[in-house]
């Protein structure tokens, strides 16, 4: 049993805002997502979510505009991933023009998964590109 007394856990439950979605992927399908116990927010659109997973394990962030997304007079909308507060980011770019929408809203849901991120290797030069990957969480006891 959850602590909500079902049977089964809660499924994508990350808020959307403004038609615009966002889901933590693994293997093609939105992981369960967890609330944060303490209930925090990190600020004004902000929001903590937990997933279980496997170390090792990849993934993606799916960055969704959904049916009836308004661009309103934006010509696109960028989504920018920083993961760990690494200095580096990914992006990518929805150009209103490559899309099908009626007088500015989307007609049909658009998304893109980041499942990458490029580094560039100080000790070669070159830029090499890496998988994301969850990481193994380390525990202490401290006396």
């Amino acid at each position: 049993m959850f602590a909500d007394g079902d049977a089964q856990p809660p499924v994508n439950i990350m808020p959307s805002q403004d038609n615009i979605d966002v889901r933590i992927v693994c293997d093609g399908r939105p992981l369960t997502e967890y609330p944060d116990p303490e209930n925090s927010t990190l600020g004004e659109n902000h929001f903590r979510r937990y997933v279980e997973v496997r170390t090792g394990q990849h993934f993606g962030i799916q960055v969704n505009l959904i049916r009836g997304f308004n661009f309103e007079y934006a010509p696109f909308v960028y989504a920018q991933v920083e993961l760990d507060d690494a200095e580096d980011c990914s992006c990518y770019t929805f150009p209103k023009s490559s899309l099908n929408h009626r007088r500015g809203t989307i007609l049909s849901t658009q998304n893109y998964t980041f499942k990458e991120v490029n580094y560039k290797n100080d000790a070669t030069g070159n830029w090499e590109t890496f998988p994301y990957k969850f990481g193994a969480l380390g525990m202490s006891k401290r006396p």
